[in-house]
């Protein structure tokens, strides 16, 4: 009974305690993701040859991999290594029910970041001070210009377009 004691609290913490993967792991699955497209991927020479992008030179990728320090940061990479590829029918995705959303969502009109819908039965108008047609200017502190830029990997789908890749990048920044 008194060894059952001892274990239960270890069972309890268990579901805390998620391991990041090993440099080695992460260079492991980047290999494979690169040995699939190396494999499968078709118009390798179009995106050398239009797009400057190799997709066999992958040192510096795998410098990055190995010098990430979180699997999201990882995550990150093989994300901005698939959207190198400027194809709107490749997408690097995780499968994660994880899910945040600021109960407000804006597009961009004339060049610029405008709310166009609020959830007001979440974000009520007497409480918080923003409209729709406002402008976002930044958000936690990084203008929403560089959080663009950020997140264009992110927006792969829209790649033939700059101004879809844009509004799909816009999106992702309140959800």
């Amino acid at each position: 009974m008194k060894t059952l004691r001892l274990i239960i609290p270890f069972l309890c913490l268990a579901p805390l305690d998620f391991a990041q993967l090993t440099p080695d792991q992460k260079t492991s699955d980047f290999l494979q993701l690169v040995g699939l497209y190396a494999k499968n991927y078709g118009p390798y020479e179009e995106k050398r040859d239009v797009f400057k992008f190799d997709l066999y030179k992958i040192a510096p990728w795998v410098a990055e991999v190995q010098a990430s320090r979180t699997d999201i940061d990882f995550y990150d990479i093989c994300v901005r290594y698939v959207a190198s590829l400027k194809d709107s029918h490749d997408e690097f995705t995780i499968q994660s029910d994880y899910d945040a959303w600021l109960h407000f969502n804006g597009d961009i009109y004339d060049g610029k970041f405008l709310i166009d819908f609020i959830d007001t039965g979440y974000l009520p108008p007497s409480t918080y001070g923003f409209n729709i047609g406002d402008q976002l200017m930044s958000m936690d502190g990084v203008a929403v210009a560089d959080l663009l830029k950020q997140f264009v990997p992110y927006s792969v789908n829209g790649s033939s377009n700059p101004v879809s890749q844009a509004r799909l990048a816009a999106a992702t920044i309140t959800e």
